[in-house]
């Protein structure tokens, strides 16, 4: 999927809270490692550029998505499909 070069904020706020519901990610900090994930993919950056300036390590980052078996809840994604 590639986004357009502009999303207004208020639809790009509306995708965030989407995409933050349906990672799954358990962990002391999961919070900062979903915002870097879905922050890098809205404004087509590089999660190592992100996580830096959300001032995470990349490498925790990195290990929070190798860790995770899941990452995105699949009955959540489908949810607004049906």
């Amino acid at each position: 999927m590639t986004t357009p070069d502009y999303i207004s904020p208020k639809i790009r706020v509306q995708i965030e809270e989407k995409l933050f519901s349906i990672i799954n990610f358990k962990g002391r900090k999961a919070e900062e490692v979903k915002k870097t994930i879905v922050t890098a993919a809205l404004t087509n950056d590089s999660v190592e550029n992100k996580a830096k300036e959300l001032g995470i390590s990349p490498q925790t980052v990195r290990n929070y998505v190798e860790e995770q078996p899941q990452v995105i809840d699949q009955n959540n994604l489908h949810q607004g499909t049906r």
